[in-house]
């Protein structure tokens, strides 16, 4: 359950220019004093920006908000904080119910989706580096120093799990594997398509489809290298070729074999990649699950 206070103080706002203006009729207006026009809330958090770099990650800026800390690839998707959840009176706006003109559950779902993405730039900015290439991506409203947000990210050290939507329950997630899933969970062929043109979508193909038919033509190779062997054995020449047909035997039987091996071991392989992630996963939900519980407690 969300909280109905804003999740930092009036005197922690970064952002100064929004004022709430309540008309006659109770509907409530935002006035932007830099005319960015109406804001618009993300919908849809782990790992510093810094870290991005390192793992050879390039990252590209999106106003989508489903794609934000979405990765596939060479990339992450991020998007930028819109100033006006840096404004206290927007805060206000959005979680008192006499001013919002939403719903108590849409309010509360859009105030844990503003929450949890806020939360998630806490991850995303750890270090001073984080800022300036936060800043230098414009990730981050121009005007903001790293004493500010220094002064404003404490406020989000005590926000619960139960405090923001599920999407920001996990950190990065990677697009490709969504893609797969969507198919069966959304019923959709993508979450979002990366690639538009049919050539780069029958390129995913090619590498798989290289590796099936190379290792088919090795082992039918072997095979038919045995089949020949029993021909010369079976023709009664013995003398001249029985050392040939027995080196011949053998190394059909050797690649057979390796191949065989080979298949099984990257088989395995990837099996205890996947081992690995869902162990890290289930951990990850027991650790929320007894903080949670001692949250309650």
């Amino acid at each position: 359950m969300a909280s109905s206070r804003p999740p930092f103080l009036k005197e922690q706002e970064i952002n100064h220019d929004l004022t709430i203006i309540v008309t006659p009729d109770d509907r409530a207006t935002m006035i932007n004093a830099n005319n960015e026009g109406p804001p618009t809330l993300p919908g849809h958090p782990r790992i510093a920006i810094n870290n991005v770099l390192v793992r050879g990650r390039s990252i590209v800026i999106t106003e989508d908000p489903k794609l934000h800390l979405l990765w596939i690839n060479d990339r992450v998707y991020i998007k930028p904080i819109p100033v006006y959840l840096l404004n206290h009176a927007f805060w206000i706006y959005l979680l008192s119910q006499d001013s919002t003109p939403f719903f108590h559950d849409t309010r509360q779902l859009l105030s844990s989706s503003a929450l949890g993405f806020l939360r998630s730039y806490t991850y995303l900015i750890v270090h001073e580096s984080d800022f300036q290439l936060a800043k230098t991506y414009s990730l981050i409203p121009s005007s903001t120093t790293w004493e500010s947000w220094n002064k404003l990210s404490p406020s989000f050290h005590d926000v619960l799990d139960t405090d923001v939507s599920q999407r920001y329950l996990f950190g990065e997630l990677r697009l490709s594997r969504l893609n797969f899933w969507s198919k069966i969970f959304l019923r959709r062929m993508n979450y979002f398509q990366t690639r538009g043109q049919t050539g780069a979508f029958l390129a995913n193909f090619f590498a798989p489809f290289v590796y099936i038919w190379a290792t088919v033509d090795v082992i039918l190779s072997a095979m038919q290298l045995e089949f020949s062997v029993q021909q010369v054995y079976g023709s009664g020449n013995q003398v001249s070729w029985t050392t040939f047909a027995a080196v011949g035997r053998w190394s059909s039987i050797a690649i057979l074999v390796i191949a065989a091996l080979t298949i099984s071991l990257i088989f395995l392989l990837t099996c205890a990649r996947y081992v690995e992630q869902m162990s890290f996963a289930l951990k990850d939900l027991l650790r929320k699950q007894r903080r949670v519980e001692g949250d309650e407690d």
